[in-house]
Formats: structure tokens, sequence, C-alpha cells
């Protein structure tokens, strides 16, 4: 997917509590999950800067973005659109970004393509993953190669690994 020239790697470490995403060998963004039993609060370092995602309220399905203690936007989930990203741009325009999974590869391969799109139409980012050798693989590619957006992509795999969760807790067998 990526060019030689800009590697772009997503490295999880710590039985996949800690992430890190590195371009030609620089770390440009740390996260954590700091509780060890939930998947629902990242905690991320981009720029001398600290993003957090956590829940809104308590029973709520809402999560809340915040940059430095500010709120930057939210991830709203209802049962007909799924989860969407509301985020605030410089120009303090709101933005919608929706992450859309599909299949790829054979249907016996492990193999899923993570696209987030900017209000359904545009898309900003591809995820390809892969579970090869009980490890999972991932390549990146920014559709707009040269102004990355690694905050969109630390949030993207954030909304992936839910998907995920919510996927895995879909296949009980009742």
């Amino acid at each position: 997917m990526n060019d030689s020239n800009s590697r772009i790697k997503l490295e999880i470490n710590r039985k996949s509590r800690d992430f890190q995403i590195i371009e030609n060998g620089i770390t440009k963004l740390k996260g954590e999950y700091p509780k060890w039993y939930s998947l629902r609060d990242l905690q991320f370092h981009y720029n001398n800067k600290t993003f957090n995602i956590k829940k809104k309220r308590f029973w709520g399905t809402d999560l809340l973005i915040e940059q430095n203690g500010r709120k930057l936007g939210e991830i709203v989930f209802s049962f007909t659109k799924g989860r969407e990203v509301h985020l605030k741009d410089m120009n303090s325009e709101l933005s919608k970004y929706t992450l859309k999974s599909k299949k790829t590869g054979k249907w016996y391969a492990n193999q899923k393509q993570y696209t987030l799109y900017k209000n359904n139409t545009f898309p900003i980012l591809t995820i390809l993953y892969q579970f090869k050798n009980w490890r999972g693989n991932f390549e990146i590619e920014f559709t707009e190669q040269d102004c990355p957006n690694y905050v969109l992509l630390a949030i993207a795999f954030f909304l992936m690994k839910l998907q995920q969760a919510d996927s895995a807790a879909n296949a009980g067998g009742f």
C-alpha cells in the first residue's frame, strides 16, 4: 500500500495495551489504554499534547475526545448509523467521520480493510489489517500524503479496536 519513501507502521506492545505510530523509524505518536479491563478509554500523546478518549457518562454510549483537558470532539453511537466522530477543525467547523470496514482477501484469510471517511464521501485514510503468526499486522495509507493527520489515525485505530471487540462479542453463538 505505502511506497518505500513513507513507511507508516503501527506497533502494538504489552498485550495490546500500548501502541506507537512510527514513520520512517521516528515515533510520531504514542498511545495507551490506561485500564487493563477497558477498551473505552484511550490516552495518546502527539506534538507535546495529550489526547484522551473516554466515556461521556457512566451508562451512555457516547465518548468524549479531549485535547489537554479541553473538548475537541465526541464519538456518537446510534443503532442505525453506528459510530460517528464529530471533530472541530482549526476554523471551528464541525466535521463528521465514519469508519467503514470490508473483508479483503480469500474467504479463509483474516484480512480487513478499514477506511475512514469524512462526511461519508471523502476517504481520509485506509488501514489494512492482517492477522499473521498470531499477531496483527497493520499497513496504513493516507489519501493526502503531504499532510498526514496522526490524531485522526489514532482515533481510527480506536474505532477499529471497538469494531473488532463488538464483532467478537457478537460471535458468541446464541
